[in-house]
Parts: C-alpha cells; structure tokens; sequence
C-alpha cells in the first residue's frame, strides 16, 4: 500500500464530515497530525494534487 492510497480512506472521512474545500482539508491533515511525504505540513496545493493523483474531486471544482 502506497502512502498516497493509505490517505484516501481519512480523506473520505474528513469530506463526509462536512470539511470539503482544500483548505478545511489540508486543516484537518495538519491538526492530526499527518505529515506529507516529505514530512512538511499540508497546503491547499498539497492537497489539491494528492486528490488529483486518487483521482478523486473536491467540492466546487469546476468553476
């Protein structure tokens, strides 16, 4: 399991709870305490590609 994939089931948590945007997103990671691979914190454009590379959307995209 890839650091990238073992992500995806707490995304999917945090967006159900109702934090959808890249910002509440990357929120959420960094006040669990979950570091990105390179150890840093999460930031919007973190976020943004990590969902891109799951292949998932995030709310409002498209506008």
């Amino acid at each position: 399991m890839t650091a990238r994939s073992a992500l995806e089931p707490i995304i999917v948590d945090v967006q159900r709870s109702g934090r959808t945007s890249l910002r509440a997103i990357a929120e959420e990671l960094n006040e669990c305490g979950i570091v990105t691979r390179r150890g840093g914190r999460w930031y919007v454009s973190n976020v943004r590609n990590l969902l891109g590379r799951l292949g998932r959307k995030q709310a409002g995209a498209g506008r």
